[in-house]
């Protein structure tokens, strides 16, 4: 039987945060409640790394604070929102609603969210609308071939036409007569958005569709042993810090003859790379600069490698 202390918390959720919520959408949402994350399951709140429900006993949640982004922002503020309660020990809990970049730009100008973290830079518009944005961290991918294969570029067009199925063969690319061999990441892995935002899209728009013709994998490492081993593979994964190079036969190509080097994609000039932003209306809020600090902070920064992501610095 429902205890009194869940109702009561159920009915404050349906009362002071669906209505602010409907207002925005509700395609993905988060609740950081004493530092850890909760989801709606069939119209429960449950945790979301194990789907156990959120105690009887637990303090109700109160999302004084509203966040939101991509979907590549969410695993970085959820480590903010974690540190900066135990930083703070603060009670006050936090609310993330995944979205795109344009409707959180507009959540935040509309003042339904109090800052967002979206993967792109602010447009003109935007800017003149008084938004404000501070690169917090940085989303790439890198193009994995066999080291031994002889081709070190593609173009970023070039590379949307292979994960698009329109090139098929490496003598299309200048390389060997040889079947290319795509490998992308399935659903269940949280990197399947970055293909399809950081290259299909991009050349594409909305009709950028990967073939079916790619091999789907669930982990980097898959992707690296796979494309390794299979004369003319190629496959994309998040840049890492790791030497993988010293691991696997792989190598990384260049893309617009720009190398994936950590200097070139926090310079903005790699092109299979966003920033990502953390936007406010004017200057950030008490509350929200506790939270820009925490994001820019030694131990967030220090954390960004484990969810796939790059430092500022």
């Amino acid at each position: 039987m429902i205890s009194r202390r869940l109702m009561v918390f159920l009915v404050l959720v349906l009362i002071c945060v669906v209505p602010k919520l409907a207002a925005m959408g509700n395609p993905e949402i988060s609740y950081f409640i004493n530092g850890k994350a909760y989801a709606i399951v069939e119209g429960s709140l449950a945790e979301e790394s194990t789907g156990k429900p959120l105690p009887a006993g637990s303090q109700g949640v109160r999302p004084r604070w509203y966040q939101g982004g991509s979907s590549a922002a969410r695993p970085l503020l959820h480590v903010a929102a974690v540190q900066l309660q135990r930083d703070t020990k603060t009670k006050e809990d936090y609310l993330f609603e995944g979205m795109g970049g344009a409707q959180a730009t507009k959540a935040v100008l509309n003042g339904q969210l109090d800052w967002a973290v979206v993967g792109r830079d602010l447009l003109l518009w935007e800017k003149e609308a008084g938004l404000r944005a501070e690169t917090v961290a940085w989303d790439s991918l890198v193009v994995v071939v066999p080291a031994d294969l002889p081709v070190d570029a593609v173009s970023l067009r070039r590379l949307a036409a292979i994960f698009a199925g329109q090139i098929t063969n490496w003598s299309e690319l200048g390389g060997p007569d040889l079947a290319l061999t795509p490998f992308a990441f399935s659903e269940r892995s949280g990197s399947a958005g970055a293909l399809r935002d950081l290259v299909l899209e991009r050349i594409y728009g909305d009709d950028g569709r990967l073939t079916n013709r790619a091999v789907l994998l669930d982990y980097d490492a898959e992707v690296y042993d796979r494309v390794g081993a299979q004369p003319g593979g190629i496959g994309v994964v998040p840049r890492s810090l790791d030497n993988v190079e010293a691991h696997f036969p792989i190598k990384f190509l260049k893309v617009d003859t720009i190398a994936p080097e950590p200097d070139e994609i926090s310079a903005g000039r790699y092109p299979v790379a966003r920033p990502l932003n953390f936007v406010t209306l004017g200057e950030p809020s008490d509350k929200a600069r506790l939270v820009l600090d925490a994001l820019l902070g030694e131990r967030v920064q220090g954390a960004l490698e484990g969810l796939k992501l790059l430092p500022v610095n």
